[in-house]
């Protein structure tokens, strides 16, 4: 079956939900995001070193920067996470080097996302730069966009850099499609309530089951898209999307309900559209 043909079926029979239903930025002509309301799956509210805070209403993503002093570029950075990733300048960059072992993972419901934190031993090489995996976690709908478009899903790998501690995020978009062996792993043991881990044996999973086939990515100078939205962090958001079930995006969507951060400013940031070397 082709993509677009199984994008449009999953248009059709997807159950409503908090989240959104988004297009592929590879077919302009589908849905418009729809925002979240009182019918979101939990609070999604927290303590996070400073205020609470959340996706909707006073303390929503537009008052983020407002709620504590440790908050603060949320509302005033120049350098803010997510964007949109249009009219990227075309680079020839170094391929990003994946060393993502199999290794047992944690699985937490912070109240915000569902957090898989990684066992010590994978990495991410760029260059001479090697970074260390720490987590993966899930937005619904997509973060970044390419060309005004969203997906339906984001994968968001964090790495640290071993002598620097500079942050680099993965980002990987999630389209409608083939049923995710990989990600069933994980969906079998999700923590259903909030503020809760697994309470079942670690799951076992390699990271690099959840990447797609082609690793060509964006890359820019951004910030976490959480509060307290520090800068500094290198985005490395791949062109090409994994493909998981409709089932398994309708199963984390309901569950973690809308926790996604609108785009923000470019303020003339150069985004650049890299290829392998």
């Amino acid at each position: 079956m082709s993509r677009s043909l199984t994008l449009s079926r999953w248009i059709r029979t997807a159950p409503a939900v908090a989240f959104t239903i988004a297009a592929l930025a590879t077919n302009p002509v589908l849905a418009a995001e729809k925002k979240p309301g009182a019918a979101d799956t939990m609070a999604q509210k927290a303590s996070f070193g400073g205020g609470q805070w959340a996706y909707h209403g006073d303390v929503g993503p537009e008052n983020w920067g407002n709620l504590s002093p440790s908050y603060a570029a949320c509302g005033v950075g120049q350098s803010q996470s997510p964007v949109d990733l249009r009219n990227a300048d075309t680079a020839r960059m170094q391929a990003i080097g994946f060393d993502y072992r199999v290794t047992p993972i944690d699985l937490v419901h912070n109240g915000h996302t569902i957090e898989a934190a990684y066992k010590a031993g994978s990495s991410i090489s760029i260059g001479d730069d090697r970074y260390d995996l720490l987590q993966f976690h899930f937005h619904t709908p997509s973060e970044h966009k390419i060309g005004g478009q969203a997906y339906p899903m984001e994968i968001h790998f964090v790495h640290k850099h071993q002598a620097s501690g500079r942050l680099a995020v993965v980002g990987v978009l999630v389209a409608p499609g083939d049923h995710n062996l990989a990600a069933q792993e994980i969906w079998d043991n999700l923590p259903e309530k909030a503020n809760s881990m697994m309470d079942k044996p670690r799951v076992l999973i390699n990271g690099r089951d959840l990447l797609p086939g082609n690793l060509d990515y964006f890359r820019y100078m951004g910030s976490l898209t959480t509060p307290p939205c520090s800068e500094g962090v290198s985005w490395y958001v791949l062109q090409s999307p994994v493909q998981f079930s409709a089932a398994q995006i309708d199963r984390i969507g309901k569950l973690m309900g809308y926790n996604a951060r609108p785009t923000q400013p470019r303020n003339h940031r150069m985004v650049l559209k890299a290829g392998g070397m």
